[in-house]
């Protein structure tokens, strides 16, 4: 007798399921059960599938203070941390043991950088609103100075990538300085008013972006005195600033607006960051490489992700108080950070 497919199939299906041992024929039959269940979020992630790290270590910078600046060095070894006004010193930290080296007391009443240089071996801050100290790292002594005479307060300074200049913002000047021979070579009359902040230098320490009273941000190619781009960025004055490495992607935010990106090639916008989900005062922000950015949010968590795609790679709670700087080493592998809760963090970014 011949039986017809249909039935001939239902034979062999159950011959089938029936040799199949029992707890290998579902997959939810085969699970470890340390595994989270469907929808819950695994080890170090958030619910949305954002991976949540934990600091490498925790630094204090001082009981009386605090920490409000800091700078790392190329290879994520060193650091620099200047508090604020109330105990202004600027510290230096060797981050492979989490020792402190030096501390070095300054002299400012308001709240100025410290910058160290790529190789770590100098730290440039300003000191007594005139001077440019630049310190011999392993000694914690200062060796050259560079001398405002002629120009205002410094309220930003960067290093070239060889260490040899530094570049700051004067009032209404950007001033190039020759480190070596602590006298100024070139100064670029950048506003009609003080300019309010500078960018990173980029493109092998070439370019530079300022931020401007009137909502504008400008691209500076050094030491040429005219801007490569203006953009209107915002309706206020401009906070801070930040450029991807190579120099295509401009980041901005003025005091309660969104937090920007622009394309510097077009000077358009390719998407922002709700003010609404930022710090009411300071945003701490940076790129971490060319494509992507470190900023705190409300919660006071500091978050990692694409610039121009948005999505996010890495959560970073661990503040309990508003984060006021963010630095990262060269690869973009280990961030700094530090707030109010008088606290330095040292971050590996590992998937």
């Amino acid at each position: 007798m011949t039986l017809p497919k249909q039935a001939s199939a239902i034979i062999i299906c159950f011959a089938i399921v029936s040799v199949i041992p029992m707890g290998c024929g579902s997959p939810s039959q085969n699970t470890n059960p340390n595994d989270p269940k469907p929808g819950e979020p695994r080890s170090g992630e958030a619910g949305d599938g954002v991976k949540e790290l934990k600091p490498r270590a925790s630094l204090t910078y001082d009981e009386k203070g605090t920490s409000y600046r800091v700078s790392i060095s190329a290879d994520g070894k060193t650091a620099a941390v200047r508090g604020d006004a109330e105990n202004d010193t600027v510290q230096l930290w060797d981050l492979t043991n989490m020792k402190r080296l030096h501390t070095i007391k300054s002299n400012t009443e308001m709240v100025f950088p410290v910058v160290l240089s790529r190789d770590g071996k100098t730290v440039a801050y300003t000191q007594g609103g005139w001077d440019i100290p630049l310190v011999d790292v392993a000694s914690g002594k200062p060796g050259k100075s560079l001398r405002q005479n002629e120009f205002t307060v410094s309220h930003h300074l960067e290093f070239t990538p060889n260490g040899e200049s530094v570049v700051s913002i004067s009032g209404k000047e950007l001033v190039g300085w020759d480190a070596m021979n602590e006298k100024p070579k070139f100064a670029i009359k950048a506003d009609e008013k003080e300019v309010r902040t500078m960018s990173n230098l980029f493109d092998n320490g070439t370019k530079v972006a300022t931020g401007h009273e009137d909502g504008t941000v400008k691209l500076w190619s050094l030491p040429n005195d005219k801007p490569l781009l203006t953009i209107p960025a915002h309706k206020q004055a401009v906070q801070k600033v930040a450029v991807a490495e190579d120099g295509k992607t401009i980041a901005t935010r003025a005091f309660e607006e969104d937090l920007i990106i622009w394309d510097v090639v077009t000077g358009k916008q390719v998407r922002s960051i709700p003010s609404k989900e930022l710090p009411f005062k300071v945003v701490p922000f940076r790129f971490l490489d060319n494509e992507r950015l470190a900023y705190s949010d409300r919660q006071v968590t500091v978050i990692v992700e694409e610039a121009r795609g948005g999505k996010k790679q890495f959560r970073l709670p661990g503040h309990s108080q508003d984060v006021y700087d963010i630095a990262s080493s060269a690869d973009g592998k280990v961030l700094l950070t530090c707030g109010g809760d008088k606290t330095i963090k040292v971050w590996d970014l590992k998937d």
